[in-house]
């Protein structure tokens, strides 16, 4: 069960990478519209709470909500971990 769990979590956090990436190459980020838009679809309910606790205008206009997003995902599973062993 654990390894179901873990699988999401890392795929999860590669999503987010991988729209980190995106977003620093607009144009690829244009050509690759549909993969842009899932990404987006998926990324977006992890990210928001996020962005809304550390506004990218507050931190000099970086956006450090994927790093703490990330951080949060490595968390939860650790704690899921520690509950099922």
């Amino acid at each position: 069960m654990f390894q179901i769990i873990h699988l999401i979590i890392r795929l999860l956090a590669f999503l987010i990478l991988i729209r980190c990436i995106l977003s620093w190459i607009p144009s690829v980020r244009r050509q690759a519209r549909e993969v842009s838009n899932a990404v987006d679809a998926v990324t977006d309910p992890i990210l928001k709470p996020f962005q809304l606790l550390l506004p990218a205008r507050s931190t000099g206009g970086v956006d450090f909500s994927p790093i703490l997003a990330i951080f949060v995902l490595q968390l939860v599973e650790q704690l899921i971990r520690q509950m099922l062993w």
